[in-house]
């Protein structure tokens, strides 16, 4: 119809939802009847906040409303057909916040045929047809989850989604993969190693997941041992295939057909090699960094995003003139990840120049966090650290001083506003 989406999750905190409202000022809120009432509350709290409150009642009825004045039946007398037309392949398609270093989240604005692209690659890459039967176990406020949706979409096979609560219960997940048949996971490998630890709690020799084919990793990094865990538990019958990119440059731009089992558990598992229409630049003092040399991971591909919506400063800062080239029209995206290159050119991740991290595959700017603590009264300093625990996982430490005591359970509770 050539509008743009901006999906946002009904448990959004009330000061991020007020700041993306503000940011995007959206024409429209497409809600559910179960949801409307919370929306409304939401909207008579945001000073100038205008927008239309759209949604679908039990009955399949469409309504609208504005400033709490419901309109007449959307759904009497509107056109069947397709709306004339198509997006072009450079319009805008979707903006998706994630976290910022100042404080204030970022908004990512994609393009259609950034989204295309990656859909387009992966299916014709893997040889995904009518029998492909995808989990779609990311949130859809983040952009990994339109590979979840369109991917199996456009080849004709089936989208399967689990309820809120099975997503969070490894046993629950399990048991619904087995269920619904699922051939491809594209997963996080935090909530990976959740559902291998339950496969290694059923009895040796028990068949598990038999309808999976693959599993496509990515959002934080890949180890050995995760791979050994996986050949181990499901017989070595499952493609892993590690796949890495930034939402800058739309979903994935890496990947890593793994073929042999890792002998190190402990070491990172490389990226990879970057899929079609995409070149994986390593720079070091503007300069290609030799191999095994460490430098910046920057991405060079016709189909990256957009950049930030309505903040030039920071786009202009992340997208810049490739310093190889120095032609204006050759833009290619800093990610901030460092790396080296393998002896095939293969990237290999190292590192972060900033203080980003990723928490349960979700990018979190540690410097917005520190600003959130500080924001409370009787905070006088904070600092947050990421901390890496033994199986992997990543946790974040706020160490603090007061101008005056303060309960931890109110500063839970003022951070979650």
């Amino acid at each position: 119809a050539g509008a743009v989406f901006l999906p946002i999750d009904v448990d959004t905190p009330r000061r991020r939802f007020e700041t993306i409202l503000h940011k995007a000022e959206p024409a429209a809120l497409i809600a559910t009847e179960a949801f409307a009432p919370d929306l409304r509350e939401r909207l008579r709290a945001i000073p100038g906040a205008a927008a239309w409150l759209l949604g679908v009642g039990a009955a399949g009825a469409a309504w609208s409303e504005r400033n709490g004045t419901r309109q007449k039946n959307l759904s009497a007398g509107l056109p069947c057909g397709n709306p004339e037309g198509l997006p072009d392949p450079d319009d805008s398609v979707y903006v998706l916040f994630t976290s910022g270093s100042t404080g204030e989240p970022k908004a990512v604005l994609g393009r259609h045929k950034g989204l295309a692209h990656f859909i387009h690659w992966e299916k014709t890459e893997f040889g995904f047809d009518e029998t492909v039967r995808t989990s779609n176990l990311a949130p859809t406020t983040f952009d990994v989850s339109l590979r979840d949706i369109f991917m199996p979409l456009l080849a004709g096979g089936a989208v399967c989604i689990p309820a809120a609560e099975t997503r969070m219960n490894p046993a629950r997940l399990l048991a619904w993969l087995e269920e619904k048949r699922v051939s491809v996971v594209h997963i996080v490998p935090s909530i990976l190693r959740n559902l291998l630890r339950e496969m290694e709690d059923r009895p040796a020799g028990a068949s598990l997941l038999p309808d999976l084919r693959f599993v496509f990793p990515a959002g934080e990094a890949l180890l050995g041992g995760d791979v050994q865990r996986i050949l181990d538990r499901l017989e070595g019958r499952v493609q892993i295939v590690n796949l890495y990119g930034p939402s800058e440059t739309t979903l994935a731009k890496f990947f890593n057909r793994i073929t042999a089992r890792p002998e190190d558990p402990h070491k990172i598992i490389p990226l990879g090699q970057p899929i079609a229409n995409t070149a994986a630049l390593i720079l070091k003092d503007s300069r290609l960094a030799a191999i095994g040399e460490i430098g910046e991971i920057c991405i060079k591909t016709p189909f990256r995003s957009k950049g930030y919506f309505r903040d030039p400063e920071l786009t202009a800062a992340a997208f810049v003139c490739n310093p190889l080239t120095q032609d204006a029209a050759d833009i290619i995206y800093k990610t901030g990840d460092l790396g080296r290159y393998l002896p095939d050119r293969s990237v290999e991740f190292v590192g972060r120049l900033d203080r980003q991290v990723k928490i349960g595959g979700v990018r979190v700017e540690l410097a917005e966090v520190d600003r959130a603590i500080l924001a409370i009264p009787d905070i006088q300093q904070a600092l947050v650290v990421a901390l890496n625990r033994t199986n992997g996982e990543t946790a974040l430490a706020c160490y603090y001083t007061e101008k005056r005591p303060v309960e931890v359970p109110a500063m839970r509770e003022r951070l979650d506003e």
